[in-house]
């Protein structure tokens, strides 16, 4: 979870363009380091790496977006969608700790952005 956190918070760095592929995290070292084991793809429970910061993908090829405060798999029908960038946010987590970052995150955290709630 900690790791979800600091990625999370680097987010806030602008970004340098906006291909959606350019959300990739570094070489392979440096991803696996922050992959992890107990996120599974909620279609056919493979695990999921955590490869890109805005999508995700199991290893049976679902593909799924990945909450933008959390960097939790985007798998319900109501979340979040920013009007700037499209990035999705969860409304509410199981965690105690995130659920709190869900309600304090008022804007996007990569472009400032308001958010839309998409029904």
């Amino acid at each position: 979870m900690y790791a979800r956190l600091l990625l999370a918070s680097a987010s806030t760095l602008p970004a340098t363009t906006d291909d959606p592929q350019s959300a990739t995290l570094p070489p392979e070292d440096l991803s696996q380091a922050f992959e992890q084991p107990d996120v599974l793809c909620p279609a056919c429970r493979a695990p999921v790496p955590l490869a890109n910061t805005r999508y995700a993908c199991c290893e049976s090829g679902h593909e799924w977006e990945r909450c933008s405060v959390t960097l939790d798999l985007v798998s319900v029908v109501q979340a979040r969608t920013c009007t700037a960038c499209e990035r999705k946010a969860l409304l509410k987590s199981a965690d105690p700790v995130l659920n709190e970052l869900l309600l304090r995150a008022t804007c996007c955290l990569f472009c400032g952005g308001r958010w839309m709630r998409v029904r």
